[in-house]
């Protein structure tokens, strides 16, 4: 790639950066979703649209987890 090449991708990406698309999606499903929903309706979080575990779990749901794949032995 030449230098003018890499100044014109650094251009576009300053207008208009990819590698985000997930978290951008997210956010407008949670819009569209909490603009629509029932009054007694959760609202929901970009968070809950992400194709990625929301929340770390701990150590005893981890080890549950892994000895689920286990088949359940020890």
């Amino acid at each position: 790639m030449s230098w003018e090449q890499c100044k014109e991708w650094m251009a576009a990406f300053q207008l208009m950066p990819w590698g985000d698309e997930y978290q951008r999606d997210a956010v407008i499903m949670s819009l569209l979703y909490n603009a629509n929903r029932g009054k007694s309706a959760k609202a929901m979080e970009p968070i809950d649209y992400m194709p990625v575990k929301k929340r770390n779990p701990s150590p005893v749901a981890m080890e549950a987890e892994f000895l689920a794949h286990l088949g359940g032995m020890r």
